[in-house]
């Protein structure tokens, strides 16, 4: 978690033109080198940048996200694909308006700098990942209470 906190930071501050190269420590600019090289061909231009969000029922904080059309949603790991981030990016795609206009995607940076793998959780999966997430909001919840 501390690795992918880093790689987060130092990924937003590159994106916001605020970070000095030289102060990357070396353990995740492997993974920041990655990101870069697929920003290099990536056409998007984001309009939030790890934005905390809230529905009122649950709270979030995506990781890049494009409003004009194609919407997208855009989740960085610095680790192997989990199924639970389809589940993921269902649950913060559903804290924007109109959730069902939204690609989302998840964005697999690699140690050694090379192209990052890209994952995309598919529209018609939406709505059966997302009630997986919010039973397990539910389940997280009734446990907390008893």
């Amino acid at each position: 978690r501390i690795r992918g906190s880093a790689v987060h930071l130092a990924c937003r501050f590159y994106d916001e033109g605020d970070l000095d190269l030289n102060s990357v420590d070396p353990a995740i600019a492997g993974y920041l080198e990655s990101y870069i090289t697929w920003l290099s061909v990536f056409a998007g231009k984001f309009d939030f940048i790890e934005q905390p969000m809230s529905n009122g029922l649950y709270a979030g904080t995506p990781d890049r996200i494009i409003t004009a059309k194609p919407r997208s949603l855009w989740d960085i790991k610095t680790g192997a694909y989990n199924p639970i981030h389809a589940i993921q990016t269902a649950l913060y795609v559903n804290m924007l308006d109109d959730p069902f206009s939204y690609c989302r995607f998840c964005l697999y940076l690699n140690p050694d700098g090379q192209m990052p793998t890209v994952r995309e959780f598919y529209k018609k999966d939406y709505m059966g990942d997302l009630v997986v997430g919010i039973a397990a909001l539910n389940i997280y919840n009734w446990k907390r209470s008893h």
